[in-house]
């Protein structure tokens, strides 16, 4: 029978949480197969709780330990070191840190399979054999050639998936330590380790810090020789704000090879994020991407930018899409469906052939040309969109209000537009479906704002902004009309000297702005005019009956104690921050 607890006799001899100097360990007896399912349960579990804690600055403990330095408990060829294996045999505690102290002082956690490699033998053994618990590749910028413990974890994941995390940041470690990046030759070495296995990359998450490095790596994984990338769920390309001049001649490289990636085919990819990374906007992954389900393209600016046919396509091809962000990425030039009104002059007219995303639920549509974000709206047929951020990016929304408020883009003939004509509310905006807004940077007029907000019927999250660069006073113009109408009465004696106000709230029971708002997210509150516009909000709104249930205020002055505990106490849940000023 399979003891897993040592006997009353060693419990009371060695106390119940000391190992016993006999063979009757659990951890000696639990068979691999047991133990390789209790390690795969705690890798879970540790990679939920963690997830970036154990981020880079960690790696070079961790590559430390994974090269068998951790205490030298494992020599330099794998094995578990005699001498101290022979102190665990007797029952001394071996070397099973769960942390490690860097050279710069900093104590971090071991990654999880390090942990369990490293206790004894028998676990080590069942560590190495489990390898679901070696399938997150993860390159530091510390790491470099021959970069052995990225080929060990190859190794030891055998032929399950691998999710790979490569950032190449140079790292700071004090005023008199830092390491740079690692060279293009390093990179190199790196990347003929890796597109080996690119029929088993399920994840890659690629975070570079100049367009040199990205074209290494575009290089390699668009070689004719590579194979398509079955597996491939998610692809993340990332390259930071170039510091050196030099780097533009690699931009410029990159944008003329125009890179075709994993032979053109990953009939599996659900998630894309191009960030600065021209490629390949015609390849089949991407113009025919059935499965993609998010797409986020980031500071593409206008030569690296799909044009608009290319933006259409990518979208007809991605009928499965939910998320859409573009960040400085829109299509370059005037939508095709701009037209010359003889009285209103330049207006883009509905897309004759509108694009069906009917599970499209979030829009970001950041820090684009006006034009661009008209011909998007006016092209996308989405009427499962329950999320919209904009941001023109200090510019005056008041023309937006028009394409906004207009009636949403239907398609003859779907179930959607059949509901509307019979509920004859063909008239309805893109905004009566919303459930979140972010209109951080809105400026125009109080009147415009106002008859934004009577179409937010449905809204129960909004985030909006204080900051009053565009016109003095525009602080409050985004907080105030978030007001429920109030009736004030004043009362006065015979020599019509005022004696008192009454406020009456809704009185008449008119119609709410906003009535399902719950959460309100404020950024740029710079003043104590603005926390008091803020807390009338909030006040009024509960005296309504549609109370503020949860305030995310930002701002760049203090809030006084008084007001904070107001908030607290009115609040179901209140959280207020400093944020450095803009100008």
């Amino acid at each position: 029978m399979l003891r897993l607890s040592p006997s009353v006799g060693e419990e009371r001899q060695h106390g119940a949480f000391v190992p016993p100097r006999s063979d009757l360990r659990s951890t000696r007896n639990l068979p691999i197969e047991i133990l390789s399912h209790v390690f795969e349960f705690g890798f879970e579990e540790s990679d939920s709780l963690h997830g970036d804690a154990q981020e880079f600055k960690t790696n070079q403990c961790c590559e430390d330990a994974e090269l068998g330095n951790v205490e030298n408990v494992i020599d330099s060829d794998g094995t578990v070191n005699q001498e101290n294996e022979a102190e665990q045999e007797t029952g001394r505690e071996g070397p099973t840190h769960e942390m490690r102290e860097i050279s710069d002082g900093t104590r971090i956690p071991l990654s999880f399979p390090i942990v369990v490699s490293h206790v004894c033998q028998h676990w080590r053994d069942a560590a190495l054999s489990t390898a679901s618990l070696w399938t997150n590749v993860i390159v530091s910028p510390v790491s470099r050639p021959p970069y052995p413990h990225v080929a060990a974890f190859l190794e030891r994941s055998k032929c399950l998936p691998i999710d790979i995390r490569v950032r190449l940041k140079p790292q700071i470690r004090s005023r008199l330590q830092s390491i740079p990046s690692p060279s293009m030759t390093d990179l190199a070495s790196l990347c003929s380790l890796l597109v080996a296995h690119v029929h088993r990359w399920r994840s890659v998450d690629v975070g570079a810090v100049s367009h040199q490095q990205m074209y290494a790596l575009l290089d390699a994984i668009s070689d004719t020789a590579v194979t398509t990338a079955p597996r491939l769920v998610s692809l993340v390309l990332c390259v930071d704000y170039p510091i050196e001049d030099d780097d533009k001649t690699f931009k410029l490289l990159i944008i003329a090879r125009n890179f075709s990636l994993f032979s053109g085919s990953a009939p599996c990819l659900t998630h894309v994020h191009s960030e600065r990374v021209f490629i390949d906007w015609n390849q089949g992954w991407m113009s025919h991407g059935s499965r993609l389900t998010t797409l986020e393209l980031v500071g593409h600016y206008e030569e690296m930018s799909p044009s608009w046919d290319e933006f259409k396509t990518i979208l007809r091809g991605a009928p499965a899409l939910e998320r859409l962000v573009l960040h400085q990425s829109g299509p370059p030039g005037d939508p095709p469906t701009l037209v010359m009104d003889p009285e209103l002059g330049p207006v883009v007219a509905a897309d004759p052939n509108p694009i069906p995303l009917v599970n499209l639920t979030h829009l970001s549509l950041l820090c684009q040309v006006r034009t661009c974000v008209y011909g998007i709206l006016r092209t996308l047929y989405v009427p499962a969109l329950k999320s919209l951020a904009i941001d023109f990016f200090w510019d005056d929304y008041t023309e937006f209000l028009w394409y906004i408020t207009a009636p949403a883009i239907t398609i003859p003939g779907t179930a959607l537009s059949e509901i509307v004509e019979e509920e004859e509310e063909a008239t309805q905006s893109l905004l009566h479906q919303l459930e979140t807004l972010d209109i951080e940077c809105l400026f125009c007029p109080s009147d415009v704002i106002e008859a934004l907000y009577d179409e937010l019927k449905n809204v129960r999250s909004l985030k909006i902004s204080m900051d009053d660069f565009w016109y003095p006073e525009s602080g409050c113009a985004l907080v105030s009309p978030l007001q429920p109408p109030l009736r004030v009465i004043e009362f006065r004696d015979d020599d019509g000297a005022l004696t008192g106000i009454e406020v009456m709230v809704n009185e008449l029971r008119l119609p709410m702005r906003l009535p399902r708002l719950e959460t309100l997210f404020i950024s740029d509150v710079s003043d104590n005019l603005h926390v008091r516009c803020i807390r009338e909000v909030v006040e009024w709104r509960d005296i309504a009956g549609t109370p503020i249930r949860a305030l995310y205020a930002k701002g760049t002055c203090a809030m006084s104690g008084e007001d904070a505990a107001w908030f607290e106490e009115n609040v179901e849940t209140f959280v207020f921050s400093r944020q450095r000023k803009k100008w």
